[in-house]
């Protein structure tokens, strides 16, 4: 019988060498063009990808899609940015979920980590323009009072209706 010792041993022997790991990295750094990080043979794809990031990330914030790039370097740096329009490119454009079942997910996401009330304002705004209502946005809080905890989920909702009450001057 294999005593823990020997698993872990054995699981050792697995792990990639030192000079595996640097022959590894090689292969990864000669894929990569100048261009920043785009990979030579999907850099087509990927400026598809950036491209549609930067529409989702244009509709959300309510800019032009040529100012994202610099409100993202300006406010979290331009590695970042880069990453986040890259990966939301896709996530809001499938069949999967209706942009309106997107933002309910997005709103309950932060709502349950707490700390987002900055991001949380702008995704109750993107809700609403995705035929989001007040009383599934309410609903929606109440719900995780119950699963995600009281604090989280009333300070939440006292941001949504801060946003929402925003909205109805306009």
């Amino acid at each position: 019988m294999m005593s823990s010792h020997d698993t872990l041993n054995t699981q050792e022997n697995r792990l990639p060498s030192e000079s595996n790991k640097l022959r590894l990295a090689e292969n990864h750094n000669s894929r990569r063009d100048d261009r920043s990080s785009e990979f030579t043979g999907d850099a087509v794809v990927t400026d598809q990808r950036y491209q549609r990031g930067l529409e989702a990330y244009a509709s959300q914030f309510q800019i032009p899609c040529e100012e994202v790039a610099s409100w993202f370097a300006e406010h979290v740096g331009e590695r970042f940015g880069k990453e986040s329009i890259l990966s939301a490119s896709d996530i809001w454009i499938d069949d999967e979920l209706s942009l309106h079942d997107r933002s309910l997910v997005v709103v309950a996401a932060l709502i349950t980590q707490g700390g987002a009330e900055q991001q949380l304002r702008s995704h109750t705004r993107w809700a609403i323009q995705h035929g989001c209502t007040r009383k599934q946005l309410e609903a929606l809080a109440t719900l995780l009072g119950v699963y995600a905890g009281y604090p989280r989920a009333s300070n939440g909702l006292m941001v949504v209706r801060e946003e929402l009450a925003k909205l109805e001057e306009q």
